[in-house]
């Protein structure tokens, strides 16, 4: 079978004036993609020791999170997936919030409803789900309603905000696709 071949850009360190560090991060090659490339439409710059950039987002530390880096609670900010090769989506994973602690949890802003558009290998139409997510840190699902999406790329816009109860900062512990093999 004739596998199509996309354009991807390379992985080149974006940076804006609030965040000092890559924007985009690349994956190449398991068992479930050739490759993939994570972006994040902004980033908080380092404060005090911490750091909240992309890579905290995949790094299975429930001490570091990903927080957006725009002024307010993130309305509209995003995080996008592009793939190549990718095999069917299950659901995607979203462990919500700044787990560090409970204070910490409840200082930050959280993602409370999202929505997410996908773009299908062999699909030209943009498929697009709302979702709410719970207000807690705990993994939690995201069922995908396409038994047989093979994604091409997948965007994630967030819509709403648990508000923090110190900073506007909107943060996510971890994010991952679970894909079926």
């Amino acid at each position: 079978m004739k596998r199509p071949i996309y354009a991807f850009s390379s992985l080149v360190a974006l940076a804006s004036p609030l965040a000092a560090q890559p924007l985009c991060e690349t994956m190449l090659g398991t068992q479930a993609f050739d490759y993939q490339s994570i972006c994040v439409s902004s980033a908080l710059a380092p404060q005090s020791g911490n750091r909240y950039d992309i890579g905290s987002m995949r790094d299975a530390n429930d001490y570091t999170a990903w927080c957006e880096g725009v002024p307010g609670p993130g309305i509209g900010e995003q995080i996008t997936l592009s793939y190549r090769f990718a095999g069917p989506l299950e659901r995607i994973w979203i462990s919500n919030g700044y787990a560090k602690s409970p204070k910490s949890f409840a200082d930050n802003g959280r993602i409370r409803d999202i929505t997410v558009h996908f773009w299908a290998v062999d699909d030209p139409q943009r498929r697009t789900l709302q979702y709410r997510l719970a207000d807690h840190g705990k993994e939690q699902p995201i069922p995908i309603p396409w038994t047989t999406l093979q994604p091409r790329a997948i965007e994630i816009v967030i819509d709403s905000v648990y508000p923090g109860a110190r900073w506007q900062d909107t943060c996510v512990n971890e994010f991952w696709p679970d894909f079926g093999m």
